[in-house]
């Protein structure tokens, strides 16, 4: 309140206490008057002083009845002014915001406190009292001191409370003045939930901006003429270097022309209507030219407190190739499941056919086998054309039957029903056995036969037949490709794991560019040679699959005019209990003469 005005309050009340008095004595007075004039009436005293006399009765009347109004006057006026004051306190007191009245000495510094309101003793942790001694010196930091010396300003600082903790506060100072000096009216606000509030507020955006940043999508916000915003991912995709070159820029640079059209009415959904679009697969243009397909969605905005709308680009190239990959995949799966069918009956053709062809053959067979007989009969005259012929005859029944054999046991294990004998055999003994079964045969060609062995005796599961055919196969290529005066050997190694077979010649030998292709079905080293070396070029290819279904393994060695050594490797498997083993059966079976006969066929004395 103005100081001026409570010394005038104050004599104003003062003269309020004495009116009584004052008001008793002049009352006094005047009915001393009266008596005065009465007494002169009476007496007949001097008119003179009768007159007199009433003019200071009239002037005393004057004066009573301007006090009277001066009375009235004052006292509505200091009641004013209590109720300027009580309001007064009342606003300075509740407040929110802590008031502190001080002033400015002449050297510039600030005096201590005038008044100070109860949220500024609140807000500093201690009373009134000890308040009034401090200055704001004592309460804020020496680098704020120069706001004080402005007019009215507004600052942000942290003030130092009693108890040494630290508030974070907004300060506003407001000049005026009382008897030419100036004073200041300082406002401190405590601004500490709003610094939280500002805090998480920036914490938040960062999040909201690294979360921007960091999407693996590309996200754009235009206004339908320019773009507004964007992120990393969006200059990524496009292949710019920095997304600040797309700012300002329009939509319709990166999208190609045919979907501009579908774009206007998504826009018009999006900002005009304020409703979302769904996804919609568009072709994106790269800053280089090339494109690739964008799944783009968009939902309304605010940007700037304008309509505007953000809209996802997301990168489907990935996708797009896995659809295609997998309509591909479909294909080939169709494809394949047409071939499996091609090939289930081209595998039921030559199973049909193979025992259609065995039929007749056996038939043809046996009959020549009776002519043998027949001319055998030592009570007919022998006739060489005859029994030449007859050998002929018998020799090409053997390789058709060897062919159909073959043909029969390839679709069998083309189709998985070819299920091997199991035995507990001497491998030793079993290929020793087949060996010298054809010794005599092989000798008579010209070429030295021999067997040898590192083990005495090695006893392993396996097929016998099967064995013996594969072994007698590699020996008819041997015999087949072998030169009068030439060598085979046939040996036989222990490797603890496994069984490992040599049929080695020092034959024609096969060229190393042909060594890859020896096991593939229908092929032959030297197709020249078909005079006196006939085959299918199915019968290596039968061994290898006869020796996989055992476990093993067969590989060869050649060089052209040197030889060549088929290695056969079987696992050294012995009989358990979960082995299957299928019980030889070998009613019907050729004898082991007609066997050999089959598998040597194919040459020609």
């Amino acid at each position: 309140m103005d100081i001026k005005l409570k010394g005038v309050l104050n004599i104003l009340l003062k003269l309020k206490k004495s009116y009584k008095k004052i008001l008793f004595i002049l009352s006094i007075l005047l009915l001393g008057f009266f008596y005065t004039i009465f007494f002169i009436k009476l007496f007949d005293t001097n008119y003179k002083a009768v007159i007199h006399s009433s003019i200071f009765l009239v002037f005393t009347m004057l004066i009573i009845f301007l006090i009277i109004i001066l009375r009235n006057e004052v006292t509505k006026y200091i009641n004013k002014l209590q109720r300027s004051e009580k309001k007064y306190k009342a606003l300075f007191e509740s407040t929110k915001e802590a008031i502190f009245i001080h002033s400015i000495d002449d050297e510039g510094n600030l005096t201590k406190f005038k008044d100070i309101n109860k949220i500024g003793c609140k807000m500093l942790g201690v009373n009134k009292e000890n308040l009034l001694k401090k200055t704001l010196y004592d309460l804020i930091p020496e680098d704020d001191y120069k706001y004080f010396t402005k007019d009215n300003c507004s600052f942000e600082t942290t003030i130092n409370s009693m108890n040494g903790n630290f508030i974070p506060v907004e300060i506003s100072n407001y000049y005026f003045e009382i008897d030419n000096k100036k004073m200041i009216q300082t406002i401190i606000r405590d601004i500490t939930q709003r610094k939280k509030r500002e805090e998480r507020l920036i914490e938040s955006e960062k999040k909201h901006r690294y979360l921007i940043e960091n999407l693996p999508d590309g996200l754009v916000i235009h206004d339908g003429e320019k773009i507004l915003f964007t992120n990393d991912a969006t200059a990524k995709v496009l292949g710019l270097k920095s997304k600040d070159f797309l700012i300002g820029k329009s939509v319709y640079d990166y999208i190609k022309p045919k979907y501009h059209n579908i774009i206007n009415k998504r826009m018009d959904m999006t900002i005009k209507k304020g409703g979302e679009t769904k996804p919609l697969e568009e072709e994106v243009i790269r800053s280089d030219g090339t494109t690739f397909y964008g799944e783009i969605s968009g939902m309304p905005i605010k940007f700037d407190n304008k309509k505007a709308a953000l809209v996802i680009v997301r990168d489907i190239t990935d996708r797009k190739q896995k659809e295609k990959f997998k309509r591909q995949v479909k294909q080939k799966e169709k494809l394949l499941k047409e071939i499996r069918e091609y090939d289930e009956m081209k595998t039921e053709f030559f199973a049909n056919i193979s025992h259609e062809l065995k039929t007749p053959l056996n038939v043809i067979l046996g009959t020549i086998q009776l002519f043998d007989i027949y001319l055998n009969n030592s009570e007919i005259k022998k006739d060489e054309k005859i029994e030449y012929r007859l050998k002929i005859m018998k020799q090409n029944c053997y390789r058709l039957l060897r062919l159909v054999n073959n043909l029969i046991d390839i679709t069998k294990i083309d189709s998985g029903y070819l299920n091997l004998k199991l035995e507990s055999r001497d491998i030793v003994n079993l290929v020793e056995e087949i060996t010298l079964s054809v010794a005599e045969y092989v000798e008579n060609k010209g070429i030295r036969l021999i067997f040898d062995t590192f083990i005495e005796e090695r006893i392993i599961l396996c097929d016998p037949d099967k064995i013996e055919r594969i072994i007698l196969n590699l020996l008819s290529n041997a015999v087949k490709f072998t030169d009068e005066g030439g060598l085979i050997k046939v040996t036989v190694y222990d490797k603890k794991e496994s069984v490992t077979i040599s049929v080695k010649d020092n034959g024609v030998g096969i060229p190393e560019e042909k060594l890859l292709e020896i096991f593939e079905r229908f092929r032959q080293v030297d197709k020249t040679l078909t005079r006196n070396h006939e085959g299918s070029g199915i019968g290596l290819s039968l061994v290898k699959s006869l020796v996989n279904l055992h476990g093993g393994d067969i590989f060869i060695k050649s060089e052209s005019e040197i030889g060549s050594e088929f290695i056969i490797d079987l696992p050294a498997r012995e009989y358990t209990e979960n082995n299957n083993i299928i019980e030889d059966n070998k009613g019907g079976s050729n004898s082991l003469i007609e066997r050999i006969n089959i598998e040597f066929s194919d040459i020609y004395a």
